[in-house]
């Protein structure tokens, strides 16, 4: 069985439906949970891309490696962008 929070896919065992499925307040609480574990799991990515960017660019600073700065520089945070995308939906 699976449901849908959002945009969020989630999978849930096939009692579900027979046990929490059938109360909206815990099929809120279900939810909930689900995009609150997206989230963490968002900012915790979001911030090890960070790390890795911020490593990247002071090792390129270090040895003077413009080639090497240009891509830390360009290196894309995934993990950030979903993240602040979820952020900007729980917001309204």
């Amino acid at each position: 069985m699976s449901g849908v929070v959002g945009d969020i896919p989630y999978y849930v065992d096939s009692k579900f439906a027979s046990t929490i499925g059938r109360s909206p307040r815990d099929l809120y609480y279900v939810e909930r949970d689900v995009e609150s574990g997206l989230y963490n799991s968002l900012k915790e990515k979001c911030q090890s891309e960070v790390a890795f960017k911020s490593k990247q660019i002071y090792t390129a600073q270090a040895t003077s490696n413009k080639d090497a700065m240009d891509a830390a520089l360009k290196m894309e945070t995934p993990s950030c962008v979903l993240q602040a995308d979820l952020e900007r939906k729980r917001r309204k």
